[in-house]
């Protein structure tokens, strides 16, 4: 599989598909979308808190409600899924916002907190907006899923330079939500509502653990 960007960027997945497939077959990935299985956890317990940071708590269905809000506005200024979207907002609520509206709308998240890059399309510098409409029930935003090939890239994250240097690695939604999700389950075992505590940058593959799996996949 090869995957362009409106910007020309080009990657490409060294993996074999039949491999792929194989995995989906046997269960290991559930063959969907990171924004539709939030979407399932948020109408299995809209009131569950989702996000703890410092400045609160917030449910499921406030922080559905900013990333449906911030999503219509990537969504009104083109993006799609052909897009890498930086990110540069801080990284609570904020970060998990960002990460999932571009999810929404089926864009590329890369975190790029020292600014644009050329491989991105746009970028996120404020959720302020997004964050008052989650306190609002009447800024909710009707929403209209676009259609997502499980397969193709999600998210962008820095390694950690096992391989003599740090690089940009993309993770398909059937990385995150199986093999890194089946990770992140193993290590909760048996907890009904597991809560993952993560001090390090979204941008890093432990920090992906956050929006992209804990909150998309299991809690």
């Amino acid at each position: 599989m090869t995957w362009t960007s409106s910007t020309g960027v080009v990657l490409r997945d060294l993996v074999p598909a039949e491999l792929r497939r194989s995995w989906v077959a046997a269960g290991h990935c559930p063959d969907r979308d990171l924004y539709s299985l939030l979407r399932e956890r948020v109408a299995a317990h809209p009131r569950r808190v989702a996000v703890i940071d410092s400045s609160g708590s917030l449910d499921y269905a406030s922080l559905d409600r900013a990333v449906r809000w911030q999503a219509k506005s990537l969504r009104d200024l083109g993006v799609g899924p052909s897009d890498i979207v930086g990110i540069d907002v801080p990284n609570g609520r904020e970060g998990v916002v960002a990460e999932l509206a571009v999810a929404a709308v089926g864009g590329v998240a890369v975190h790029l907190p020292d600014g644009g890059s050329p491989v991105t399309s746009t970028m996120i510098t404020d959720v302020s907006r997004a964050l008052e409409a989650a306190a609002d029930p009447r800024c909710d935003v009707p929403w209209s899923p676009v259609t997502v090939d499980p397969e193709a890239p999600a998210k962008i994250l820095v390694s950690s330079g096992t391989e003599a240097a740090p690089k940009l690695v993309a993770y398909s939604h059937n990385a995150f939500a199986g093999g890194r999700g089946n990770y992140v389950r193993a290590v909760h075992g048996d907890t009904a509502v597991p809560r993952d505590l993560v001090p390090v940058p979204p941008a890093s593959a432990f920090g992906s653990f956050g929006a992209a799996i804990t909150l998309c996949r299991w809690c």
